[in-house]
């Protein structure tokens, strides 16, 4: 009769039904006495509550022969009656006989229960109210338990991840040492060392190689390096030449010449010794 009809366009009466809900937080079961509308058969909608995006109102089971109700949910009002029908088929509340069975089946997989079901229960069959709790309470640390593996798992992936971005890093160094001790072409890469997934510092290699062996090296070279300077090329244990980027008006950083001449011999002494 309703099916194509919006929760919001229902025409039948408004009622009051005595019905176990919640308080406003969710955290206790309360029993208020409603007024609703019937939608169909057991299932009823409470009265709108206007919001700045979208209305929407409470949903309640009033089984026949109860004489108290319980609060199902909240839906939007401009759901059809088909769509709200749907869901609660679909979660077997929409007769007594569907939501016992729905309960029992829930009980078998230890299932999580709302107090508000465990507190209506009392009114259909208060010999499975312990049943009930002891579901909840298992649910709960399972639950825990799952959160705990996964949080582990992400640990485990992360310190794996953390750990193969570095060993790159290293071979990264590794390589540029080589080159500082035997000679060759120096391409100031960019080096990255992660403290965590989502915590890491970079570098270019030159830099990087200066601050790990002390050179002092000037903030405005340090500069220079990081924006300008391209490669170097070594030759017996000193910087012949390099090349860098060329802005307009751009010159050679003499001063770099002389922190990376005290690099190289700090490198080769370290090897000597």
């Amino acid at each position: 009769m309703f099916e194509n009809m919006r929760m919001e366009n229902l025409t039948t009466p408004f009622e009051t039904f005595r019905v176990v809900t919640y308080n406003a937080d969710q955290t206790k079961a309360l029993y208020k006495n409603k007024p609703m509308q019937l939608i169909t058969g057991s299932i009823y909608r409470g009265e709108t509550v206007k919001e700045e995006w979208n209305d929407h109102c409470d949903v309640y089971a009033v089984y026949d022969g109860m004489t108290v109700g319980i609060w199902i949910g909240s839906v939007r009002t401009d759901y059809s009656v088909d769509e709200v029908m749907e869901q609660i088929r679909r979660k077997g509340i929409d007769s007594l006989e569907n939501y016992m069975a729905a309960i029992k089946t829930r009980l078998e997989k230890q299932d999580h229960f709302r107090y508000t079901e465990i507190e209506f229960i009392k009114h259909i069959a208060p010999e499975l109210e312990n049943q009930m709790w002891e579901s909840r309470k298992v649910f709960a640390e399972n639950q825990h338990k799952k959160r705990m593996e996964q949080a582990a798992q992400r640990e485990a992936e992360d310190q794996a991840f953390i750990a193969a971005q570095n060993a790159e890093a290293e071979q990264t160094v590794n390589k540029a040492m080589e080159i500082l001790r035997n000679g060759g072409k120096l391409d100031n890469d960019t080096v990255t060392f992660y403290e965590s997934r989502y915590e890491h510092s970079s570098y270019s290699i030159v830099n990087y190689l200066m601050r790990k062996y002390g050179v002092n090296v000037p903030i405005r070279t340090q500069g220079w390096i990081n924006e300008k300077l391209v490669s170097a090329k070594i030759e017996n244990g000193k910087c012949e030449n390099l090349q860098y980027y060329k802005a307009k008006g751009a010159q050679c950083s003499q001063k770099f010449f002389d922190c990376m001449n005290e690099l190289l011999a700090k490198v080769n002494a370290e090897n000597a010794a």
